[in-house]
């Protein structure tokens, strides 16, 4: 009973995964079927979608299987700032205590957005960002952290998403610029829903009030 439900939740997250691939590329299809080509700021928001329903496939389908070191507790998408281009990496497991350590999803390589992803705020410049999500497809953001495989640290805690406030992700490519709410119930980045000035704002004191993320070794938080 329990391998087949784990089958069914298996099969639920590819079919996730599958539909919002399919999205971006009708999205991408939808400007080229105009003649024009899409906005980068618009090509990289999609991205950053579909990269944050793939980490909620990964940790739904990967709860609890046995990895070295741990059981797998979710999964992990790290964006790093590399100039005017950010990276995101997707991993298996958060770094929490008791989880098993990262390892980097084979199935989806490093993502270029070719363009700045930054959590929203208006008190600092481009920042590293984290997204874990639970094994039940929940999420909690770390402002300021970006994993290091080559220096493996463990949070004392996993960081909240507060539902009370707006938790917003801004892409920025030249003078392009949109922000969008993170859903994290849903673990959704909501592209087709631009935010207005006063919710932006909301989101960035949101951001600026947290406390920083303190990882059980320093030498990863910027």
């Amino acid at each position: 009973m329990h391998d087949s439900a784990r089958a069914r939740e298996r099969g639920f997250t590819v079919i996730e995964a599958m539909v919002v691939v399919a999205i971006v590329g009708a999205s991408l299809m939808a400007f080229l079927a105009l003649g024009t080509r899409p906005p980068k700021a618009r090509v990289a928001s999609l991205a950053f979608a579909a990269a944050l329903a793939e980490t909620r496939a990964l940790a739904m389908a990967n709860a609890a299987v046995p990895l070295p070191g741990g059981p797998s507790s979710g999964a992990t998408l790290s964006v790093m700032q590399s100039g005017k281009s950010s990276i995101a990496y997707v991993y298996r497991s958060r770094p929490i205590p008791g989880a098993a350590p990262l390892v980097r999803d084979a199935g989806l390589p490093p993502i270029d957005f070719g363009a700045i992803v930054t959590l929203a705020n208006a008190t600092h410049a481009p920042q590293p960002f984290s997204v874990f999500v639970s094994s039940a497809g929940y999420a909690s953001i770390a402002p300021d952290f970006a994993y290091d495989p080559a220096r493996p640290q463990t949070l004392a805690n996993d960081p909240s998403c507060d539902e009370r406030g707006v938790v917003a992700v801004t892409v920025e490519a030249g003078m392009e610029r949109e922000s969008h709410a993170v859903d994290c119930r849903f673990t959704a980045f909501e592209v087709d829903v631009p935010l207005d000035a006063a919710t932006l704002a909301e989101a960035n004191g949101s951001i600026a009030r947290r406390p920083p993320i303190v990882p059980t070794e320093p030498g990863l938080l910027r």
